[in-house]
């Protein structure tokens, strides 16, 4: 079944009604350094202040070794089909209330016509 344009549109701005949250995403460069010629890190800012919604999700995991059940948090940001957030970014989500979240590494996004659903790995470093 085809949706109307005007149908998906309507999505569309119900979806992004709900994005109450900020990110702001990076990637690594590298630039040669002119005087030690080596490859150089830094991050250059590929979207920022963009609006978007950061949404957890409990999973639990069994050990093998030991039968034990351990849940793990998972994390996945939704944002317009329209940004391009590569895989391997580093994003920083801000919430409303001042709530700062770090992601070393994004996923590969699942697209739709209406938004774009992208797997989050919490940077424990920065969190």
């Amino acid at each position: 079944m085809v949706i109307p344009s005007k149908m998906r549109e309507k999505q569309r701005a119900a979806i992004e009604s709900l994005y109450e949250d900020t990110c702001k995403v990076t990637v690594t460069a590298y630039t040669k350094d002119p005087v030690t010629k080596k490859e150089v890190p830094h991050d250059d800012v590929v979207v920022e202040g963009q609006p978007c919604r950061l949404s957890f999700s409990s999973v639990a995991v069994t050990s093998a070794e030991d039968s034990t059940a351990v849940v793990v948090q998972a994390a996945k940001l939704f944002v317009s089909p329209d940004v391009d957030i590569p895989p391997g970014s580093h994003v920083m989500v801000m919430r409303p209330g001042g709530a700062v979240y770090h992601y070393k590494m994004s996923g590969l996004p699942a697209s739709r016509p209406s938004c774009q659903v992208i797997p989050l790995v919490a940077d424990e470093g920065r969190a």
